[in-house]
């Protein structure tokens, strides 16, 4: 084209911009690339966190069942101290309640067996 206008050249504009078109044709396959990657990386951490949570559920699980048990034990060793703290104070009642008796008077209440026995042990 000629004329009082500046000379356009065309074909110089068309391979600037098939050069712009194609850089921008790799920078799409580098990204695209890149997506690819992430969604595999992303992938790959939804299994291990879906791996992990299953396995903390199943541990939670396991110490849930830990700490019932150990309550139930507790339950039970608590019965256990109780009912001895029961029969120690009946004892120390049944100890302050009793009067003390003289030796001649246990020898009054003597029987052939515990005579006896008596005898055998004073040897």
């Amino acid at each position: 084209v000629h004329g009082g206008e500046k000379d356009i050249d065309y074909g110089a504009q068309i391979n600037a911009l098939e050069q712009q078109i194609q850089r921008q044709g790799e920078e799409i396959n580098q990204l695209q690339e890149q997506i690819k990657k992430l969604e595999n990386l992303l992938q790959f951490n939804e299994e291990e966190f879906k791996s992990n949570f299953e396995q903390n559920v199943h541990q939670e699980q396991q110490l849930k069942q830990e700490i019932e048990q150990l309550g139930v034990q507790n339950n039970q060793l608590e019965e256990q101290r109780q009912q001895l703290e029961n029969f120690v104070n009946q004892l120390k009642l049944r100890m302050s309640t009793q009067e003390t008796v003289s030796y001649t008077h246990l020898r009054a209440h003597e029987t052939g067996r515990n005579l006896v026995c008596r005898l055998l042990l004073e040897k």
